[in-house]
């Protein structure tokens, strides 16, 4: 064999063997791989659920920072409820949203959408979705947080049925002080205008009819009364369990 030729075989072994043991000599020295755990903590149940009856609300938005919706206050805002797994009526139905951000988001008003699969929705998971509608950060919230907290916002405030992945098709329209003034179908056509015209009215509105807070002040009692009672049965358990630990006379 052309000794030249085995000059150059044996460098190329020398120089294979010595890349080998560097190699193996940096994973050694590298620190072993760890998968950090998918931060959780926009699942705890804020710290406002012990309203009797949910108003506001507190939520996480897509950026992972908190959300209240009393932040609202002196806005008209719709509110809608959808999933990211969806692949067909969440993505139409956020493509109505769209509609009405490119119409009416110049008169200041503001969309809200809930997801009923939070444990699936994260933030980053609806970072993600929101884009695919969205650069506006700012006049349209995608928010994630504790699914029973999230049911009794959809129960509680839009009076919608809720469930893990299920959820009304309907768009619920918010006064500026936080009144749900109508419910609408974006999939019906008379129902959609309907909604366009009430969202426009809402918009030119000053102040907060009379009507709507006689119904704060009607509700506001009904809650001082349940309260009033649950804490008058708390007294009368009260008594009674003292009267049963007092030592009966012989």
């Amino acid at each position: 064999m052309n000794r030249v030729l085995v000059f150059w075989l044996a460098v190329l072994l020398v120089f294979t063997g010595s890349m080998a043991l560097i190699m193996i000599w940096r994973m050694g020295r590298e620190a072993p791989l760890v998968i950090q755990p998918v931060d959780e903590q926009y699942l705890e149940m804020p710290a406002d659920e012990q309203q009797k009856w949910m108003q506001d609300f507190t939520l996480t938005r897509r950026t992972n920072e908190p959300f209240n919706s009393s932040a609202l206050e002196g806005k008209v805002w719709v509110a809608s409820f959808f999933f990211a797994s969806c692949p067909t009526v969440c993505r139409t139905q956020n493509e109505h949203i769209k509609l009405l951000h490119s119409d009416f988001s110049g008169d200041g008003v503001t969309f809200v959408g809930i997801t009923c699969d939070p444990e699936n929705d994260s933030p980053a998971v609806l970072q993600d979705y929101a884009k695919k509608f969205t650069n506006d950060g700012q006049q349209w919230f995608f928010l994630t947080g504790n699914f029973d907290y999230i049911r009794r916002v959809a129960a509680e405030k839009f009076q919608f049925p809720l469930g893990p992945k299920t959820h009304s098709e309907r768009f619920a329209v918010v006064d500026k002080w936080g009144n749900v003034r109508g419910a609408f179908h974006w999939n019906k056509a008379e129902e959609w205008l309907a909604m366009r015209r009430e969202i426009k009215r809402l918009a030119s509105e000053s102040e907060e009819p009379a009507e709507w807070i006689e119904k704060k002040a009607q509700l506001q009692r009904s809650l001082d009364s349940v309260k009033e009672s649950n804490e008058q049965d708390n007294d009368v358990t009260s008594e009674e369990t003292e009267q049963l630990s007092k030592p009966v006379a012989p």
